[in-house]
């Protein structure tokens, strides 16, 4: 039996349109919450502009990525690399990026993600002006940490607006992990032992 494609054309109002469109981002808001994957990828399929649309709460100024990003939902990162890369670069209310968040967001999988994608431009800033590896020492996994300096390795000596490079921020927040993680990736970074704080440059200890 043959098998034939019907198109059919509907004609609305501006008005119809546009609450049409508000229920499919609904729809859309609501699938990431659930991680519905398979209902995201088809109602943005059928409706691609959805994905230049505002997500939360109206003063949070949070893109699609960003959502993707606080929900976990990394089988997404694709999808929005592939057909809306710039979004990966926006910044919230807060200054943060998806990529920020999803570290920020103790989700491995979904920071891991979004670290394969970043092209670096993502990879620094929030409210106190600190890079992703600052934010892994406080929340992210070691896993997540290593991956991060290696691929970013002058993160590993920045200060943020605290004056705090990642490893001070890790000991800071009492993480012992992140701490004994981040001084095995800092053989001749900085380290300190009280004060002064003291550089290794050439094997010879500098004061600063």
């Amino acid at each position: 039996m043959s098998q034939e494609t019907v198109t059919v054309t509907v004609h609305v109002t501006a008005e119809e349109y546009e609450a049409l469109m508000a229920h499919f981002k609904e729809a859309v808001t609501q699938a990431i919450v659930t991680h519905n994957i398979p209902l995201v990828r088809s109602t943005i399929k059928l409706h691609p502009g959805l994905l230049d649309e505002a997500y939360g709460d109206p003063e949070s100024r949070s893109n699609f990525a960003h959502m993707v990003a606080m929900h976990g939902c990394h089988e997404l990162v694709p999808l929005i690399q592939e057909q809306r890369p710039e979004l990966l670069q926006g910044r919230n209310r807060h200054n943060n990026t998806p990529f920020s968040l999803a570290v920020a967001g103790h989700d491995e999988e979904t920071a891991l993600a979004f670290c394969a994608v970043d092209d670096g431009c993502a990879a620094r800033g929030n409210i106190f002006n600190s890079n992703v590896l600052h934010i892994a020492a406080q929340h992210g996994t070691d896993k997540l940490i290593q991956v991060i300096a290696q691929k970013y390795p002058n993160m590993l000596d920045e200060p943020n607006d605290l004056g705090r490079t990642p490893l001070e921020a890790a000991r800071f927040w009492n993480r012992s992990s992140a701490v004994a993680t981040l001084e095995s990736l800092l053989p001749e970074a900085e380290v300190e032992r009280g004060e002064p704080r003291l550089r290794l440059v050439g094997g010879q200890k500098f004061a600063r």
